[in-house]
């Protein structure tokens, strides 16, 4: 933007962009007539970010910054250190991601004047309860994910020795007590041997881990009443219907059914 913003929201004092990433930020701060009253590269953290915005001296501060990957710890920061802290959609601020010349510093005053012209596409930052339980429920997706991938492997590794003895027992599932108890004797040369035993030791490790996440969702769903009702829907169960309440936290930030539905994937895309 090359003329001065001056700010058409009210009351406040100073404007605050930050352009975030893992170890440094850019950060720019404004007053109200679009001033620069302070600019900086400082480390990703709380104490340099106290250090540099000083103290407020009775001003009011906005603090406007990206949705991002490791957004969590500088909202937490912002929350003591700002009156208001807006986290922008980086999808729908695409006047930053289409800028045909990248610079953090550019960026960071161009966050600061949207917050000045209440222009920011604000994105939800869900509480901090909810943020726990999705934590622990991506946790338990990513267990499953991992526990299929040793399962794949010890089938791909199995079926290389089809007339290996004792035979597989007929219609059993392969890491059911029959199956597992099949996969300890079965006979095989030395090396496949060793592998399929430190693929079984993982199996049994993220099986036990799966297990206590899934003790941990029942709990979920026994204290959340609107979790067992989602539960009883056919293809959702306990474990969806903790992953839908902890996803979408508060309903009401959706202004349209439409908007709750393309969140949520309810309704699949169509490649036209």
């Amino acid at each position: 933007m090359a003329q001065r913003v001056r700010a058409l929201v009210e009351g406040v004092d100073e404007f605050i962009g930050i352009d975030h990433h893992k170890k440094r930020c850019q950060v720019m701060v404004k007053d109200r007539q679009g001033n620069v009253l302070r600019r900086g590269n400082i480390p990703t953290q709380r104490e340099a970010l106290e250090r540099f915005l000083g103290e407020r001296n009775g001003a009011v501060r906005m603090a406007v910054f990206e949705a991002g990957p490791r957004y969590r710890p500088l909202y937490r920061w912002l929350v003591d250190l700002a009156d208001e802290v807006v986290m922008a959609n980086p999808g729908r601020l695409k006047i930053i991601s289409e800028t045909a010349y990248k610079d953090d510093a550019i960026d960071a005053e161009k966050l600061a004047d949207f917050g000045m012209l209440g222009m920011v596409p604000e994105a939800y930052v869900c509480g901090d309860e909810a943020w726990d339980r999705r934590q622990g429920l991506r946790l338990r997706a990513a267990l499953v994910k991992m526990q299929t991938s040793v399962k794949n492997r010890v089938h791909a590794l199995v079926d290389q020795h089809p007339d290996a003895l004792p035979a597989r027992p007929e219609a059993t599932d392969l890491f059911g007590s029959l199956g597992m108890e099949w996969l300890r004797a079965i006979a095989l040369p030395e090396a496949d041997r060793k592998r399929l035993e430190q693929l079984l030791e993982v199996y049994e490790f993220l099986h036990g881990q799966v297990r206590r996440s899934d003790a941990a969702v029942r709990q979920i769903v026994k204290a959340d009443e609107r979790c067992g009702w989602l539960a009883t829907v056919p293809g959702i169960g306990d474990f969806f219907a903790a992953l839908l309440m902890a996803e979408v936290d508060d309903i009401r930030r959706f202004r349209r059914s439409k908007d709750f539905v393309s969140y949520t994937g309810l309704v699949p895309a169509r490649d036209r």
